[in-house]
Parts: structure tokens; C-alpha cells; sequence
């Protein structure tokens, strides 16, 4: 595969990134319960994944679980200090 990862841990990943790609696709359509489950997804296969702890974030505040979402994003915040900068040009904020 030209890397040192096995197989099982690079499908994982893989998979994982293609669950953050349908969410970020599904949350520029407004459907933010598909984004969501998505979201889930991605984090059930990478739990430490800042961001999509973020992003899940931010979707369950839209969805009206404020602490749950101020959960995650100050659980990406932990991983990456910098995680909301990085968001901010995109107008994704914890706020919206």
C-alpha cells in the first residue's frame, strides 16, 4: 500500500474520511440530521478526529443540543487549540 499502516487501520481511516467528506457535502444542504449521523460515523471510527468533533459541534448546536455541542467543540479544542481559527473563514462557528 507504500506505507507502513495495515490494512485494517488504513480502511478504517479511509472510511472514516469518506464519512467527513458525505457530512460536510450534506451540511452545505442544510440537511444537518444527515450531517449529523455522518459526523457520528466518522467519529465512531476516529474518536480523536478534531474536526469532526467540531463540526459535530457545531451541527448539534444548529440542532438544539447546545451541550452536547459545546461538549465537542471544547473536546476539538483539546486536540487542536486552534480548531475554531481554522473554521472561522468558512463562516463555521460555534455561535451559528
Amino acid at each position: 500500500m507504500g506505507n507502513d499502516m495495515p490494512a485494517d487501520k488504513w480502511i478504517q481511516k479511509f472510511l472514516a474520511h469518506l464519512a467527513v467528506d458525505r457530512g460536510a457535502s450534506v451540511y452545505t444542504q442544510r440537511n444537518y440530521k444527515q450531517a449529523l449521523a455522518d459526523y457520528n460515523a466518522a467519529l465512531a471510527l476516529a474518536p480523536n478526529h478534531a474536526t469532526s468533533l467540531y463540526v459535530r459541534g457545531v451541527i448539534r448546536r444548529k440542532l438544539g443540543d447546545t451541550s452536547g455541542g459545546d461538549a465537542d467543540i471544547r473536546a476539538a479544542g483539546k486536540i487542536d487549540p486552534e480548531i475554531a481559527e481554522s473554521f472561522a473563514p468558512y463562516g463555521l462557528t460555534q455561535g451559528n
